[in-house]
């Protein structure tokens, strides 16, 4: 539930394509070659390892044996996922790299300051938890900010229409709603409760939450994460949808500790998400564009080779 922007450096650019890629006989030390470039069964594994360790941080490495829904265990499907973005990352950067794009030193190091901002203390903490180097942090925040100059690029060309915008709003307007949140993080349970009592009184949320939530990012905007869509966070929908503008709710326990929220603003009409839907409708064109890029590039795949 807290808003952290460090997530997005480890989850960067899965964009929910997964792409079957044909197999070839193996060339030593590489792991695939794209439109001629190889990507190399080092850079593979190192940048796997990265992703084993934080899927190991936030599971635990039981999880990677459990099994999923097709029968493959969690680490057999990391694996594969981890080598289908690698490949698209390489896809993308060509193209980047065709259009005329490019990243220097000062950008990057405005982009990482802009990303971590005041949770730099904190990423430190949590990319040496998972042993990975600063080196490697940048390198992955270089592969983000290149992904979004590239579809910025791309969809900023990108004229939607105004039948286009009506159009996918009436078709997915349920999923489109906003909510407006903000919210008191208690690590003990009975000072929650105590907090829950000081509301039920009528002390002020904002009040209560600047002085006394253990999240200090959304405490000094008195508790303000701003809007979240729906289905976001499915275990807030439950507490969200009984709440009406300006009501709080009880605690909600999690394994992070105990949250109250309090519910502040609502954006459903389409005058207040036409923004939201014309980015959403550029989205969608992007992740096409992408799947032409990949059915046009030539690949070898030497996945299945290596050990």
């Amino acid at each position: 539930m807290r808003k952290i922007r460090i997530i997005t450096v480890l989850v960067i650019s899965f964009l929910i394509i997964y792409f079957t890629t044909g197999c070839s006989t193996n060339k030593e030390g590489v792991a695939a070659i794209v439109n001629g470039e190889e990507i190399s069964i080092v850079e593979y594994n190192k940048e796997y390892e990265i992703y084993k360790s934080f899927f190991v941080y936030k599971n635990g490495e039981d999880a990677l044996y459990e099994k999923t829904s097709d029968g493959k265990t969690y680490e057999d499907t990391l694996k594969r996922d981890v080598f289908d973005k690698i490949i698209l990352e390489k896809i993308i950067e060509q193209d980047f790299n065709k259009s005329g794009l490019s990243i220097d030193s000062k950008e990057l190091e405005e982009y990482m300051n802009e990303s971590l901002n005041d949770v730099k203390d904190e990423f430190g903490e949590f990319i040496e938890k998972i042993g990975m180097s600063w080196e490697d942090a940048k390198r992955m925040q270089k592969a983000e900010l290149m992904i979004n100059k590239h579809k910025t690029y791309y969809t900023e060309t990108l004229s939607i229409s105004d039948s286009e915008i009506k159009e996918y709003y009436n078709k997915h307007k349920d999923n489109l709603i906003k909510y407006r949140l903000s919210q008191i993080y208690l690590e003990d349970e009975e000072r929650a409760n105590e907090i829950l009592d000081k509301l039920k009184s009528g002390e002020k949320f904002e009040e209560i939450a600047t002085i006394e939530s253990k999240d200090s990012i959304s405490a000094i905007n008195g508790g303000d994460i701003g809007y979240i869509k729906k289905g976001e966070y499915l275990v807030l929908d439950e507490y969200v949808k009984e709440l009406g503008v300006g009501e709080f709710s009880d605690i909600i326990a999690s394994t992070n500790g105990f949250f109250i929220i309090k519910l502040t603003d609502v954006k459903e009409n389409l005058d207040e998400l036409r923004d939201d839907v014309t980015l959403e409708i550029k989205d969608k064109k992007y992740i096409e564009y992408l799947t032409e890029l990949r059915d046009k590039s030539k690949i070898k795949d030497y996945y299945d080779d290596i050990e």
